[in-house]
């Protein structure tokens, strides 16, 4: 009889032991939080200790906290100002984020950083992520760079990195045509091009997009010549990988994006 209960207490808490952690309850919003968990001991009978940190991330910025977990998270996009709701109605609002977005290599960049509750102003340090080294609101960069911002308010510490992404001179493109008239515009063999146009006299199925401003990046193998078109052509000069050129035209072009398919469809291109 001892060696049937001696067994099934230690099957009791095995069971324990692999029962999975609740998972993390996150606010739905336009961003997700990651949880991430690391086991802090080996497994055994014990129930296996876990560490969790949980981030918050918005665009090039991530957020955790040490001091407790908020029980709501919101993220907004135009301002990249994170706002935190923690169980007992108190919200604290942070920040930290650069301008301009990308960067051009040898361009200042502006550092903003902050956390608040109501009008209480919180205390942030700007530091390098991986060096540790302080650094100024003002930075002149030739390279990414990852920021690091430590801020304490009231009872909450707080630490936030952002991501500096810097591209070549070469990756800003010159515009090349321009018009706020329907024109035929032209572009030449070989060339990386980013067209940011609307074809106000399309008419039929196809008005209903062409009237409305797209952009498309183009790398002619042959001549391509717009017709009718209102807008810009822009022509990367020099060598830019895929990755800057889309960063370029993330942080430049207000328009959304389109397909150059489309505009051979509605003939608009020949």
């Amino acid at each position: 009889m001892r060696k049937i209960t001696f067994w099934l207490t230690a099957f009791m808490i095995l069971m324990a032991s692999c029962t999975p952690s609740p998972a993390v309850k996150l606010a739905l919003t336009s961003v997700i939080a990651t949880p991430t968990s690391e086991p802090t001991t080996i497994p055994t009978l014990a129930a296996i200790k876990l560490q969790t940190v949980t981030s918050y991330v918005c665009l090039h910025t991530g957020t955790s906290f040490s001091t407790g977990e908020p029980a709501d998270f919101r993220c907004n996009l135009d301002t990249q100002e994170f706002t935190f709701t923690f169980a007992f109605g108190e919200t604290v609002t942070a920040g930290l984020f650069g301008s301009p977005e990308p960067v051009v290599a040898g361009q200042p960049v502006s550092i903003t950083t902050y956390a608040n509750i109501g009008d209480l102003d919180g205390t942030c340090v700007l530091t390098d992520s991986q060096t540790g080294a302080p650094l100024q609101a003002t930075l002149t960069l030739r390279e990414d760079l990852v920021v690091r911002s430590d801020c304490v308010v009231g009872d909450h510490r707080l630490t936030m990195a952002y991501n500096v992404r810097v591209i070549p001179p070469a990756c800003v493109p010159a515009v090349i045509w321009e018009s706020q008239t329907p024109e035929n515009f032209s572009l030449v063999p070989g060339g990386t091009y980013i067209v940011e146009v609307a074809f106000p006299n399309v008419t039929g199925d196809d008005a209903w997009w062409a009237h409305e401003t797209s952009w498309v990046e183009i790398a002619t193998t042959g001549p391509l010549t717009f017709l009718g078109a209102v807008g810009k052509a822009y022509e990367f000069k020099g060598s830019c990988t895929d990755w800057d050129r889309m960063e370029w035209a993330t942080h430049n072009l207000v328009t959304p994006p389109g397909m150059l398919e489309n505009f051979l469809h509605a003939g608009v291109v020949k």
